[in-house]
């Protein structure tokens, strides 16, 4: 998505990545607060995308 932003593919965002928030955890951290969550091999629209939420 950060290539997309800053290729200038993003229609509705004109800024540039210094007014983006990067959120970052660990895998352990989120099953250890017993939360769900997904990964996927790329971009999750696409049909081709697998899923998998494995540890």
């Amino acid at each position: 998505m950060l290539r997309s932003i800053l290729g200038g593919k993003v229609e509705r965002y004109d800024r540039d990545q210094t007014h983006l928030i990067y959120l970052v955890t660990r895998l352990s951290k989120v099953v250890g607060a017993g939360l769900y969550w997904v990964a996927t091999d790329r971009n999750a629209v696409l049909d081709t995308a697998k899923f998998t939420s494995d540890a």
